[in-house]
């Protein structure tokens, strides 16, 4: 019975009419985890639960709350990570656009050729969109080498700080132009700082994030192998298969 209402509320029903949508391996992994425990649960709670919308609730409960690895707790937090990432790019260019327009149009002033201030300000948006797409990718190579070496490339590091930098002065200098002689042009400074120092911090919390992943899938791996061999993307045989079925049986005696 609570099968059949885990069903109705976690499997989405097709309205008439509609075309079968074919399920991904994860929904379809998930659905499995979910009629599991609901068939735990049922055999665990009939004996002192008798509402069956109390039994669907501490099922839902279970599940929410069951024990999680870090890749799975963080995964929401990685994925909102980049649409962070994206839009304080997209600040960072913003604040900084009026300046680097000034610095385009006294540069195209001084060899002779006058550009008309719409001009200017697409110019300098293209710059600072490639400047930004820069910095993105030396981040991304720069923390990849740290995580896998364990320390900094110095090149690539340099160059990544050298956009950083630039990307604090321009949009800086863009806050305390226009807001000087008022009294935020403090918080225009600030912001300007936080707002890179958010998009280095950012880039260096969702490459940890991969790593410690890697660590705990290896650290499963080997769990299951019994080895300290990679065997990760490898496929599993039947012996493997088996030999993962005899420890978890073992495992469980010892539990008993």
């Amino acid at each position: 019975m609570l099968e059949k209402l885990f069903k109705q509320s976690f499997v989405p029903r097709q309205a008439k009419g509609a075309k079968p949508t074919t399920k991904t391996n994860s929904q379809r992994e998930k659905t499995k985890t979910i009629l599991k425990a609901s068939e735990h649960i049922e055999h665990l709670t009939e004996g002192y639960v008798l509402s069956s919308e109390a039994k669907k609730n501490i099922a839902k409960a279970y599940i929410a709350k069951r024990p999680k690895g870090y890749g799975e707790i963080y995964s929401p937090i990685y994925n909102l990570s980049y649409y962070a990432t994206t839009l304080l790019h997209i600040f960072s260019l913003v604040i900084a656009l009026p300046f680097v327009t000034i610095l385009v149009g006294f540069f195209a002033q001084q060899i002779g050729l006058p550009i008309g201030e719409q001009t200017a300000y697409i110019i300098a948006a293209g710059f600072l969109a490639s400047l930004e797409i820069a910095q993105h990718s030396t981040l991304n190579v720069m923390w990849n080498i740290y995580f896998q070496d364990g320390k900094f490339a110095a090149g690539i590091t340099v160059v990544a700080i050298i956009f950083s930098a630039f990307s604090v002065a321009s949009s800086g200098y863009s806050a305390y132009h226009f807001l000087q002689g008022s009294q935020f042009v403090i918080w225009g400074l600030a912001i300007s700082i936080g707002n890179e120092a958010l998009i280095n911090w950012l880039s260096h919390w969702r490459h940890k994030y991969e790593w410690t992943t890697r660590q705990e899938s290896q650290m499963v791996n080997d769990l299951y192998r019994g080895k300290k061999d990679d065997h990760l993307f490898t496929k599993v045989s039947k012996n493997d298969s088996s030999l993962g079925k005899e420890r978890g049986q073992q495992a469980h005696k010892m539990e008993q």
